[in-house]
């Protein structure tokens, strides 16, 4: 992308044209391994002790994860195990999404209100931390709001998209307009969803 990550694709991740959020393509996980689009480790993902804003819209193919509970979206890690991520947004028994973190042997797991989640379907999910709460949105209204304190985990894992993280839940669907800001971007209060 124009800030000179380089994005490695598994064989059961593609280009879509059929469903956009924004622009002309999207990506699709089949949910089947190898299901991970991965940049290497760098400062950019370190999310820190600060505000944060991760970002997405989101289509399910299936509201079924593809091996457990959890779909995962976005990622700080690469593998099972609570060892080998530092921090990762999903959606969790598929009607909360869920910012989990690690310091590696440790999970703590902040979850938003129940929302109501149809596969085929578009939404923009954010998870942000605002003066030490985070605030989950969908489509640009609130959804929940949980305290948190200190910095994030940083262990230097690689970024990843779609794939398993905490146990084995590979996104089954489409990504697009991923984006990750070191500040808060909406500073707790509801916005119009970016197009």
């Amino acid at each position: 992308d124009n800030t000179g990550h380089t994005c490695t694709g598994g064989s059961n991740v593609e280009l879509s044209t059929s469903h956009v959020a924004v622009g002309t393509h999207s990506v699709v996980f089949s949910g089947t391994m190898p299901n991970t689009l991965t940049v290497p480790n760098h400062a950019d993902f370190d999310l820190g002790s600060g505000d944060f804003t991760i970002e997405y819209w989101l289509r399910y193919h299936s509201m079924t994860p593809g091996g457990g509970s959890t779909n995962v979206m976005i990622a700080r890690g690469t593998t099972t195990g609570y060892a080998n991520y530092d921090w990762y947004v999903g959606n969790y028994t598929g009607n909360k999404l869920m910012f989990r973190t690690s310091d590696g042997s440790t999970p703590t797991t902040y979850t938003s209100d129940t929302v109501s989640i149809s596969a085929n379907t578009w939404y923009h999910w954010c998870v942000e931390r605002y003066n030490d709460v985070i605030y989950f949105y969908q489509n640009g209204t609130g959804v929940g709001t949980v305290a948190i304190s200190g910095a994030i985990p940083n262990a230097g894992h690689t970024f990843t998209m779609g794939g398993d993280m905490d146990w084995d839940e590979n996104l089954v669907g489409y990504l697009d307009e991923l984006r990750i800001s070191s500040v808060a971007r909406y500073e707790g209060s509801n916005f119009t969803a970016p197009a």
